[in-house]
């Protein structure tokens, strides 16, 4: 009687002198495929199936717990944090303002004397005054968070329109510590959930990637549903704009394929329009939301979670300092 692993090896060998091809084991036949000992949900017995009845016949869907692995593994593969796996949207602690930009913004207001004359010498304008002059202010109605999700939601109607009409990115601009990384994350997990593809990078990364063989950054960048860039600005550049030109290459490919990016950044806009050129700019400007993200309490929630952490090590912050922690919650 002819086993199943006999039956299995000869469609191997028929495949190979049919395709000429080694035959490519599947993840279930390797052993890495779906494998778990019980439902988390208790919905189905473990196989990740459970039985239904449509019109008369009986079929088979996936259960719960299958989706959930599903969405795990294209966790890792769009290089997003697997720690976002366990998180939920929670912006409470955050807030933000839209930078949208005047098309033509008042000038500078000269520095004066004591004398109430110009100064010979005019200090610099800084980063904080040129939002100031250059961008009106748009709150938010309903917050931060509420926001994001219109902004997700109304994104993901976007790429469901076929073909696809209009794109709209999102910049995250803000002081280290402010949410932002983990904040474009949480829309691409919601990205994931909703069938669509997700590749997340620095924007370093994806400039040096482009010489790697092993990576095809332009069938990455012109394909994924959403493309999230961190540390936009901090990449490397060279005398030859070498950078400046690819990533200008890279956003207007998406723009052209209405594919929304977004992107995370620590520079004011004045600083990225210094370091990259007006007609990038002028991308940002009429493509973005420019989000300016910032605590409701001063400081990095870094500095909160580590100081959550001591208890679980036998440790406590000096008795002034709770009292300060305590005052800033």
């Amino acid at each position: 009687m002819t086993t199943r692993d006999e039956v299995r090896d000869n469609v191997r060998n028929i495949f190979d002198e049919i395709f000429k091809t080694p035959y490519l084991s599947t993840e279930d036949e390797e052993g890495v495929g779906f494998v778990q000992k019980s439902c988390p949900y208790n919905i189905c017995d473990g196989s990740g199936t459970v039985a239904v009845v449509v019109n008369g016949y009986r079929k088979a869907r996936n259960c719960r717990c299958y989706n959930d692995e599903i969405i795990r593994r294209k966790l890792r593969n769009s290089n997003l944090d697997d720690s976002l796996w366990q998180q939920e949207l929670n912006l409470s602690n955050l807030d933000g303002v839209i930078l949208h930009p005047i098309q033509h913004p008042p000038e500078r207001k000269l520095q004066l004397t004591k004398q109430k004359k110009p100064k010979a010498v005019q200090d610099p304008e800084t980063p904080q005054e040129h939002i100031y002059r250059a961008y009106q202010h748009i709150q938010m109605p309903k917050g931060l968070e509420e926001f994001i999700r219109t902004y997700t939601q109304k994104t993901l109607e976007y790429l469901n329109e076929n073909p696809i009409q209009q794109v709209k990115n999102l910049m995250l601009i803000g002081d280290t510590g402010r949410g932002k990384t983990v904040t474009a994350g949480m829309i691409g997990k919601e990205y994931l959930r909703n069938d669509k593809k997700v590749y997340f990078t620095t924007m370093r990364t994806l400039v040096t990637d482009v010489m790697k063989k092993e990576k095809d950054i332009e069938h990455i960048v012109s394909t994924v549903d959403l493309l999230i860039v961190d540390e936009l600005g901090y990449e490397y550049h060279t005398d030859s704009g070498y950078a400046v030109t690819q990533i200008k290459e890279f956003l207007r490919t998406r723009y052209n394929k209405k594919l929304p990016v977004i992107c995370t950044t620590n520079k004011y806009p004045i600083e990225i329009e210094n370091l990259y050129d007006k007609s990038l700019m002028s991308l940002f400007h009429g493509t973005y939301f420019m989000v300016y993200v910032d605590n409701k309490v001063d400081g990095d929630y870094r500095y909160k979670i580590a100081d959550n952490s001591l208890e679980d090590f036998g440790l406590e912050l000096p008795p002034e300092q709770q009292e300060e922690t305590l005052s800033e919650s």
